[in-house]
């Protein structure tokens, strides 16, 4: 094992960044599995934590890439209401078209 001061300080520059990146990972997945439903998991809850937790640098990403199932889509506004609200936006710009 290598003592940290025999270490170039460009390697422990990269140690530090490299494992507050994992660091954050952690997090951030931590928080995501927290939030997700138990009917979008694709293993029990207890069983996602473990990965997350002890699958060192890996746990997180398999999270991020195999943990929820996708979520039902929703549109925040109709399309048609959409259609709508551009007509008038350019109606009041330019005018009604009147050919």
């Amino acid at each position: 094992m290598t003592d940290w001061n025999q270490l170039s300080p460009t390697m422990q520059t990269v140690v530090l960044v490299v494992g507050a990146v994992q660091v954050l990972l952690w997090i951030v997945a931590l928080i995501s599995w927290a939030r997700t439903p138990a009917e979008r998991l694709s293993l029990p809850r207890v069983a996602w934590l473990l990965i997350i937790l002890l699958a060192n640098g890996i746990g997180p990403i398999a999270w991020f890439v195999a943990g929820r199932r996708p979520g039902p889509v929703t549109q925040s506004a109709p399309v048609q209401e959409w259609a709508s609200q551009q007509q008038r936006a350019v109606d009041t710009l330019y005018g009604t078209d009147k050919r």
